[in-house]
């Protein structure tokens, strides 16, 4: 029967895979079904009150063994308390019975003993070994570390810094918790929006830049040519225009590239209209005869 009982205890609060290995690990080590439970992932609480159940005892929950109080942790001696894996939990109030918490509840030779070395009525209660183990290691002092039942440190929250604390602050105020993460967002979002702008203002402005300098550049006009008498007057002010027009071209190419990011400096071919002075030229041409070339000085 108690065997039937502790295999009803693993089904209420393990999946069956954590029952099978339960199982198998108690076969292994010879350790009790609620510790074997509590190694299997099972809650601790939850398995407290399953033994409770079936023992029809009170529950001693991991809250109960963290906290006992000063004028109870003498009653029993650690030596008889390990001895029994017993741990003595509360007065009662009223009656002043002892609450001792044990493994096995449904021993008539523990509450007897703990009687006659404590001097005073036992009530009964039941945990898994591991945990009444547990809370003795805390009780005297020796508690590892990792001890679940040891109390733990509030986690430390980073702070932000002053500056950011004041505007999340004022960006709070007035709104609660969620008028300040509605702000927050609005101001990222206004951040992003504002960055894209200004890049494509900068863009545009850069674009407008050319255009000016295109704009500029000279044009030969679409009349009937040069008056009579005066062509070679024409042919040296189309030169010139021609030369001004090379200087102009060479110039936007040079600000452009400078200003072009790094791999990105053959759009300034196209910005610049690197072809415009040849186009000059060739309009030039299918108006009137070319115009002669200057020549280098033979050497």
């Amino acid at each position: 029967m108690q065997r039937l009982g502790e295999l009803l205890v693993i089904e209420h609060v393990l999946t069956p895979e954590a029952r099978d290995a339960a199982l198998a690990r108690m076969a292994i080590t010879g350790e009790r079904i609620g510790s074997a439970a509590i190694d299997g992932g099972a809650n601790a609480d939850r398995v407290a009150m399953v033994l409770a159940r079936q023992h029809a005892v009170l529950a001693a929950r991991d809250h109960q063994l963290a906290a006992i109080p000063a004028n109870v942790r003498a009653i029993l001696p650690e030596d008889e308390a390990r001895r029994l894996c017993a741990v003595p939990l509360r007065l009662a109030a009223g009656t002043g019975e002892l609450v001792v918490a044990v493994r096995d509840p449904s021993d008539p030779e523990v509450a007897a003993e703990l009687e006659l070395l404590t001097g005073k009525t036992v009530k009964i209660a039941v945990a898994a070994e591991r945990r009444l183990r547990q809370a003795l290691d805390v009780l005297h002092g020796r508690a590892a570390a990792d001890n679940p039942l040891l109390p733990r440190p509030p986690a430390a929250v980073a702070k932000p810094p002053p500056e950011a604390a004041r505007l999340l602050a004022e960006m709070s105020a007035g709104g609660g918790v969620r008028t300040g993460r509605r702000w927050r967002r609005l101001l990222e979002l206004a951040l992003v929006v504002g960055l894209v702008a200004s890049l494509i203002g900068a863009y545009a402005r850069q674009g407008r830049r050319g255009e000016r300098k295109l704009r500029a550049l000279p044009t030969v006009g679409s009349g009937t040519g040069d008056p009579p008498g005066r062509l070679e007057q024409a042919l040296d002010g189309f030169e010139d225009r021609m030369a001004r027009c090379q200087r102009e071209v060479d110039v936007c190419l040079s600000d452009c590239r400078r200003a072009a990011p790094i791999g990105r400096e053959a759009r300034c071919d196209d910005q610049c209209d690197k072809n415009k002075c040849a186009r000059l030229w060739m309009r030039a041409r299918e108006l009137g005869p070319p115009p002669q070339q200057p020549r280098s000085p033979s050497p």
